[in-house]
């Protein structure tokens, strides 16, 4: 393929294709081009002029830069210079816009440029030199270290009698943090250990101490199917991606108006597309979606019901980069069993789980508890050993050993296995009473049979841990997608809202490609077919409503939209069943007048019956309580079908009333409404969320990675169709898995249309990282 490079602009690799139907893809700036390239340079030892152009294109910067390639002697020691201005600039939109001028001349600089970077910013870290601003006490420790370098050791142990142990601490632990140590460490941990080899040996012991003080100064928390830091590629690029002008206003097609289809949305409109959003239902949101509840006079009741996503774990970064973004509040107040008042019925008898204890009192539920803690910890804390190290190596071959042994087996499988493992002997009451207690956060055997990776997804990405809830609802959370404005290519403000056609209950029955470009057959509510052409297309529906669009088919007289392997993944991705039941209460019954929880009323009840899950809900700057009846999952949903939401709010009462009979007496609906969902019944979702089934990890691979089809590199065909969403994600049921497939797609719809995008982007996500077959890879 032929490429004519062209300037970049602020660190985005950026080159024209003449053919291919204007596909773009920038081979030598590819990650592992640029890698190789780095290795190469270095073991001849660091070169002076391979970097790229001085300046960047920003008119006024806020450091100090070379004016232009004349001055690039100074490049070194100016970057530096600017670390230093950067540790200390308070907090706000400078900041992160200075956070980002750094990121763009440091991907324009050589590589011995960047070893004399390296040099300098290494010997700074225990001189908080490009730390935060040093307190009084840290700069005093600063002196007293290089003092005591210089004494006997003798005359060292002297000096140090005199410390207290707060002085003591902080001769040990330099203070690393501010806004230049964050930047360094995520350059230094994206980095290959090749590529971080091949500069680390060009550069001095002690400073090569120092940044490694910084690299493991946090451990690293991106999910562990693609090691991939989503959220600094959004942070540290201000366009992460490009399009040229001849493909700004090019529409595109964006299936869904949920998490996953409004994060791909905006990335879109704000680099020039023209960006159409199509949803089948008659609201926007997907499985976001907060359902307010009326008041007798008709007006709208603050209080909500969650009927989608509800537990927001910090771990998914990338979500809360947005929601932190748009100043959306949360609170780490989601009320999940040992963590407030909580009681157990299981087998006929009432258990108490105080707040804070690790397992209910029960002889037999504290010892399943200690014992899954057991197998828990064998198989996370070699992970965490690897995260804390950022030793990139040995988190794949722990990853792929946990492949080769878990693939095809399901959670419930997996966990007998390891219990004879560890020489614990766990039978049916083990298995039973594990069913009810689950991970963490309520009974999961409706999930015995589901593949046991997805669990263990769960627990290495802490996904159970520090759960969130958000106390305006989801809905409110996504609509700033859609009104926060963003600057376009041409200097206007623009929004969703304001600048993106949303039609609503318009559903897609037909995708056809041809060489790039799609047609796609929309289906308005009154019947009406239109046939419309777009330059790109996202779909984020979940992989049953993109079978019910015939993505499954093989193409007849047009080009095929998704290879056969994805074509094949999206009819056999399992989905899970799941329901819900809400009432509004007439007051928060299980809080006192102080509005603390109430010694003798549980705030949340699991349950071995049909119940399931019940969760008070009480939101803040609200008068009225929100009582989730019920949270059920696989069959334990599917047998509640039968049953109108009276029928079953009558039900769960007889089993709570055997719990608490005064929780039970005041679940009485406030104005006769109930707020009910089976999501396997809702015609536009089929289900409630992707859970891998024992075996289907090849289909989840192969789903998940669809959107690469972009690059040129990529065997399957570019068709300019791309899936995003939580289905297609590592993470189902996860708003994480929603907002990074999102940018997947953003990030390929922008190379099919001629675009760019920033170095280091999703597109250099290893697709060969990890054998899904169950075998080791070679």
């Amino acid at each position: 393929m032929t490429t004519t490079p062209t300037t970049p602009i602020l660190g985005v690799s950026q080159t024209t294709n003449a053919v291919a139907a204007q596909r773009t893809i920038s081979q030598p700036n590819t990650a592992a081009v640029m890698r190789q390239s780095t290795l190469t340079h270095l073991e001849h030892g660091p070169v002076a002029n391979n970097g790229r152009p001085l300046p960047t294109s920003k008119a006024t910067p806020i450091g100090t830069w070379p004016k232009d390639d004349t001055q690039r002697a100074h490049v070194a020691a100016m970057f530096n210079a600017n670390l230093g201005k950067l540790a200390n600039t308070p907090k706000g939109e400078q900041r992160l816009a200075f956070q980002r001028e750094v990121h763009a001349h440091w991907q324009r600089l050589s590589d011995k440029e960047k070893v004399d970077v390296l040099n300098e910013a290494g010997k700074n870290v225990k001189s908080g030199g490009i730390s935060r601003m040093p307190t009084l006490a840290e700069k005093d420790a600063h002196a007293l270290n290089e003092r005591l370098a210089t004494l006997s050791e003798e005359e060292q142990k002297k000096e140090l009698e005199g410390l207290s142990a707060e002085q003591r601490k902080l001769l040990d632990a330099p203070k690393l943090r501010g806004p230049a140590v964050n930047w360094l460490h995520h350059t230094l941990a994206a980095m290959s250990p090749a590529a971080r080899s091949g500069l680390f040996q060009h550069v001095d012991s002690a400073a090569k101490e120092g940044l490694e003080l910084i690299r493991t100064n946090k451990p690293n928390q991106n999910f562990i199917d693609t090691d991939y830091d989503y959220k600094s590629f959004l942070k540290f690029n201000e366009n992460p991606i490009t399009l040229p002008p001849e493909a700004r206003g090019k529409e595109v097609l964006i299936v869904g108006t949920g998490a996953a289809a409004a994060t791909a949305a905006r990335m879109l409109l704000q680099a020039g597309a023209k960006v159409t959003m199509v949803e089948a239902e008659d609201r926007r949101g997907g499985r976001l979606e907060s359902r307010h509840y009326t008041n007798t006079n008709g007006t709208t009741a603050p209080e909500f019901s969650e009927m989608g996503a509800m537990r927001f774990p910090p771990t998914g970064r990338t979500w809360f980069h947005f929601l932190k973004q748009f100043g959306v509040k949360t609170i780490s107040d989601f009320p999940n069993p040992g963590k407030v008042p909580t009681k157990l019925f299981f087998k006929g008898e009432t258990i108490d789980w105080k707040p804070g204890a690790p397992t209910p009192d029960s002889v037999l539920l504290k010892q399943v508890g200690a014992d899954f803690g057991k197998f828990a910890s064998r198989l996370t804390a070699p992970i965490e050993e690897a995260r804390k190290a950022h030793d990139s190596e040995k988190l794949e071959k722990i990853w792929q050993g946990y492949i080769d042994k878990y693939e095809g087996k399901s959670f419930f499988a997996a966990v007998k296995e390891g219990m004879q493992e560890l020489g614990i002997k766990w039978g049916k009451d083990q298995l039973d009473a594990f069913g009810a207690l689950g991970i963490g956060t309520g009974g999961f055997g409706p999930l015995y049979p589901v593949g046991f990776l997805e669990i263990l997804r769960v627990m290495v990405n802490k996904l159970d841990d520090d759960q969130h809830l958000l106390p305006k609802g989801t809905t409110d959370a996504l609509d700033h997608f859609y009104t926060a404005e963003m600057t376009d290519p041409a200097g206007n403000s623009v929004s969703l809202e304001k600048n993106a056609e949303i039609r609503l209950t318009t559903t897609v029955t037909g995708i056809e490609a041809n060489a790039g470009k799609s047609t796609v057959k929309l289906k308005a509510a009154d019947g009406t077919v239109q046939e419309k052409g777009f330059a790109a297309v996202v779909v984020t529906a979940s992989p049953v409503a993109m079978e019910r669009m015939g993505m499954s088919l093989p193409a007849r007289d047009s080009d095929p939209v998704l290879s056969k392997d994805v074509a094949s993944a999206i009819t056999d991705l399992h989905l899970m069943n799941s329901s819900k039941l809400f009432i509004r209460t007439e007051k928060k019954f299980w809080l006192d007048d102080q509005g603390n929880p109430r010694k003798d009323i549980p705030q949340t009840i699991q349950t071995d019956q049909s119940p399931h899950g019940i969760y008070c809900l009480g939101y803040p700057g609200t008068d009225h309580g929100v009582v989730l009846v019920s949270y059920t999952w696989g069959d334990k949903s599917t047998k509640l079908l039968g049953l109108k939401p009276e029928e079953r709010l009558e039900e769960f009462k007889k089993v709570i009333a055997q719990v608490s009979p005064e929780f039970a007496e005041n679940l009485v609906p406030l104005n006769g409404e109930l707020h009910n969902v089976d999501w396997q019944t809702r015609p536009t979702q089929f289900g409630a969320f992707k859970l891998n089934n024992p075996g289907q990890e090849p289909n989840q691979h192969a789903a998940f990675y669809q959107y690469q089809s972009a690059e040129a590199k990529d065997p399957q065909p570019d068709s300019g169709v791309y899936l995003a969403g939580d289905g297609v994600s590592h993470t189902g049921g996860w708003v994480e898995g929603a907002v990074t497939t999102g940018i997947n797609a953003a990030v390929a719809a922008a190379l099919h249309l001629g675009g760019a995008v920033a170095d280091g982007s999703p597109m250099d996500i290893r697709k060969d990282k990890y054998n899904y077959e169950g075998r080791s890879a070679a």
